[in-house]
């Protein structure tokens, strides 16, 4: 019979144990590490007999133990026989090799089973309300202390177009021309985005405030850092977006179109916008509400919705816009001087005009010019 290590089961040390985690079914043991040799020899395919050629190897071994532990990994199914149901869940799995392991014990490990139990909101209460007795929120807003601040100008609610046309409008634009954008314009873009429209103090568990696009329990863990490349009355240079205080806080005023473009791991296009948007997560602050890894999933939705709300406040403003989760995360760090531990990269998007090209081609521009091999 041919036996073989399941290949979605996942090893690894913690607090001493040596664990076997099959986060398919979400079931975990703590094995022996002793047997360790044993896995080693079924990495491939393998005849069940030749588990006794370990006994020329490890004195330590007897016949009896290896039949013993043979057993035993066969039924928790840690070692899978050929064409059974769990070699057949493998095949079936097999398409997720294209995204490689991580991907797959990220989706299955965060994954809810019938099985699995969750708190409901009078436990996630009563378990928050205790937690917040020994352990502060993180704040929901982040300033940088000692930087340079500038005032935004207050945002226009001039009306500019209605909501179809703003929605049906709405496409990605990677083709700029060179008029810059106006500073009332950016400061409308930020708040209408970004910004707090309004708050609640010691509301339930929290302090907490509301924007116009949804976050999971209201945690708004999204950070803003505007790269300014092109717009009247504000010098270029990296700044970080103050929510708390719709203003400006200066991390440097520096010409950053070179870099940006290896911020965003080799994509061009990048520099031709007004301004990028680099997006961050505070994953803190969802992490002090939330336990469960799922939680990871909700950060990538909350970047989804701020996206959405840039394509569609820019297009009312009548500007062109992208966004590209495709960036080179420990460049965008260094640049950022983020603690990548607790702040966490998570996209980038980009403003301004549209070229002449954006206006005549529209959505077809992009693909005109894969069709010519310029991605």
């Amino acid at each position: 019979m041919l036996l073989k290590i399941n290949s979605n089961i996942v090893f690894f040390w913690k607090d001493g144990h040596f664990v076997c985690d099959d986060f398919i079914h979400h079931e975990q043991r703590s094995i022996d590490s002793s047997i360790y040799p044993i896995l080693n020899l079924f990495s491939t395919w393998k005849e069940e007999n030749e588990i006794f050629t370990l006994l020329n190897h490890n004195e330590t071994f007897t016949e009896e133990f290896l039949k013993v532990a043979l057993f035993q990994l066969k039924e928790s199914k840690i070692l899978i026989e050929n064409y059974s149901k769990e070699y057949e869940q493998e095949v079936n799995l097999k398409h997720w090799d294209t995204w490689g392991s991580s991907s797959k014990y990220f989706h299955y490990n965060t994954r809810l089973l019938n099985k699995d139990h969750y708190i409901d909101k009078d436990e996630q209460y009563e378990r928050l309300s205790s937690k917040r007795k020994s352990d502060t929120p993180p704040n929901i807003y982040k300033n940088i202390n000692d930087s340079e601040k500038i005032k935004l100008p207050l945002p226009s609610y001039k009306e500019k177009k209605g909501f179809l046309e703003t929605l049906l409008g709405r496409q990605t634009v990677r083709s700029f021309n060179d008029k810059p954008i106006s500073l009332n314009d950016l400061s409308t873009m930020l708040y209408l985005t970004y910004g707090a429209q309004s708050c609640k103090y010691e509301i339930g568990i929290d302090k907490i405030i509301f924007k116009t696009s949804p976050s999971g329990g209201c945690r708004h863990p999204i950070e803003v850092y505007p790269v300014i490349l092109n717009v009247e009355g504000l010098e270029k240079g990296l700044y970080h977006y103050s929510v708390e205080n719709h203003e400006l806080e200066v991390i440097h005023k520096k010409d950053m179109t070179d870099k940006v473009v290896d911020m965003a791991a080799g994509q061009n296009f990048v520099k031709g916008a007004s301004v990028l948007f680099f997006y961050t997560a505070c994953i803190e602050r969802s992490m002090w509400k939330y336990q469960s890894p799922r939680t990871y999933r909700v950060l990538m939705m909350d970047m989804g919705h701020l996206s959405q709300t840039c394509f569609l406040v820019a297009n009312w403003l009548g500007l062109g816009t992208f966004f590209s989760g495709h960036l080179n995360d420990q460049y965008v760090e260094e640049e950022l001087k983020i603690d990548s531990n607790k702040e966490i990269v998570m996209g980038v998007s980009g403003i301004g005009y549209r070229s002449n090209d954006s206006l005549e081609y529209g959505r077809d521009l992009r693909f005109l010019k894969e069709l010519n091999y310029e991605i």
